[in-house]
């Protein structure tokens, strides 16, 4: 009989918990206790004749659902050496919670939406800048700066200096992770730099100046009526007879002699000084 009695002790022990209600647990002794609420754990199991009795969890333990433990769970620690740091404090009632720190991304998590362990954003070098910033889920991508920049942060690249474009010279070139160096320019240095500069300024003026005055001589009015009094000149002139005077003498005037002195000198008409002796000639006084 005692055996039998034992057997169905253990037998009540191994039976499953749905055997209870929801807010119901097994005990040890097979009973279905009431479970104790959130940031309570039992103290003691339910008797026929008592209720579960229950004791709040200490500091740096919680309980965040009923339950029928007899043990609180112990509160997580946010690490900084982790990469961690506290964003709610552990209470009775709920577990502390943890996010990463700045310039940090995590590398495992502990759940969906809570990190566990971070490590720290890769840092750009000198000659560097960076191409990709990092997220919480993400490392930092690097990038060399290009040809005629530098960069000495490591985040982003500037341009060398144009020493021209500031009035001085480069005394030494740059590189990828430092600027050009400039320095001023000499004052005689400088005054020889404005003169010739002032000089090809005044020679280039006068060559423009020398093609344009050539160019106004050959179309200019002065040819023009030159032109036009030589094709004046061209006019066939009538042959005369010896005339005489009034007294019956020969001037000796030939008209054909005069064309023909005329016709010689036409190349010369261009000369208004020219022009004006072969028209003496045509008409010479009267003896």
């Amino acid at each position: 009989m005692e055996i039998i009695s034992k057997f169905l002790f253990f037998f009540a022990i191994l039976q499953p918990t749905n055997c209870c209600l929801r807010a119901e647990y097994l005990s040890g002794l097979g009973e279905c206790c009431p479970m104790c609420g959130r940031g309570l754990v039992v103290r003691k199991d339910c008797t026929q004749d008592s209720s579960t009795s229950c004791i709040p969890c200490l500091k740096g333990t919680y309980m965040d659902e009923p339950n029928g433990y007899n043990k609180c769970r112990q509160c997580k620690r946010c690490d900084s050496g982790q990469g961690l740091y506290t964003l709610r404090e552990c209470t009775t009632t709920e577990n502390a919670m943890c996010d990463l720190l700045d310039g940090h991304y995590c590398l495992s998590f502990s759940s969906p939406k809570e990190c566990s362990f971070a490590g720290k954003h890769t840092l750009c070098t000198a000659g560097q800048k960076v191409k990709t910033p990092g997220s919480k889920t993400s490392d930092t991508e690097c990038e060399d700066c290009a040809k005629g920049q530098y960069s000495t942060d490591g985040v982003n690249c500037t341009a060398w200096t144009d020493c021209d474009a500031i009035g001085k010279q480069k005394v030494e070139e740059g590189s990828a992770t430092f600027d050009v160096k400039c320095t001023d320019i000499p004052r005689r240095q400088r005054y020889i730099l404005l003169l010739s500069v002032g000089l090809s300024f005044i020679m280039g003026a006068l060559v423009f100046y020398g093609r344009f005055q050539k160019k106004n001589f050959h179309s200019g009015p002065d040819s023009f009526r030159v032109q036009e009094s030589s094709e004046e000149l061209q006019t066939p002139i009538q042959e005369s007879t010896p005339s005489k005077d009034s007294d019956g003498v020969d001037s000796g005037f030939d008209g054909a002699s005069n064309t023909h002195t005329l016709n010689t000198h036409l190349e010369e008409c261009k000369n208004p000084q020219g022009l004006r002796k072969e028209l003496v000639l045509i008409h010479p006084p009267a003896v």
